[in-house]
């Protein structure tokens, strides 16, 4: 896990429009606590699920429906964001939207059909503005 050009700025954005982040990872817990401390943006997140924490990983659903429902949000309001076709396959699984982020270093293939794809921090802000719920 690293963080991105306009990342910061993005979750400080969202997060003062009243967006709620959690993390579900394939990472371990102590890899994923010390990047998110490393950049001090731990407090961000409401959830941060690990591959520690015993859920399937992804692209099983588990860690993104635990996240929905104890968040208590509809699945018609939910986002992932990810960087690899894992990713999109667990928000397909989980029956939620997917923004790939093709800036980040894994690429997904042709076979993925995410909701939107993006190249930097700006266009998913203007995407995320845009989605009508």
């Amino acid at each position: 896990m690293n963080i991105f050009p306009g990342e910061l700025e993005v979750l400080k954005k969202l997060k003062e429009d009243g967006y709620i982040f959690a993390i579900a990872t394939s990472k371990n817990r102590e890899m994923a606590i010390k990047t998110l401390e490393k950049y001090n943006i731990n407090q961000y997140f409401s959830y941060i699920l690990t591959s520690s924490d015993h859920f399937k990983t992804k692209p099983n659903p588990e860690m993104i429906n635990f996240i929905i429902n104890n968040l208590g949000i509809n699945k018609e309001e939910a986002l992932m964001i990810g960087d690899t076709k894992y990713d999109f396959l667990a928000a397909q699984n989980a029956n939620i939207k997917c923004i790939l982020f093709k800036g980040a270093p894994r690429v997904y293939d042709n076979e993925t059909k995410p909701f939107a794809i993006v190249s930097t921090y700006q266009e998913l802000l203007n995407v995320i503005e845009n989605i009508k719920y």
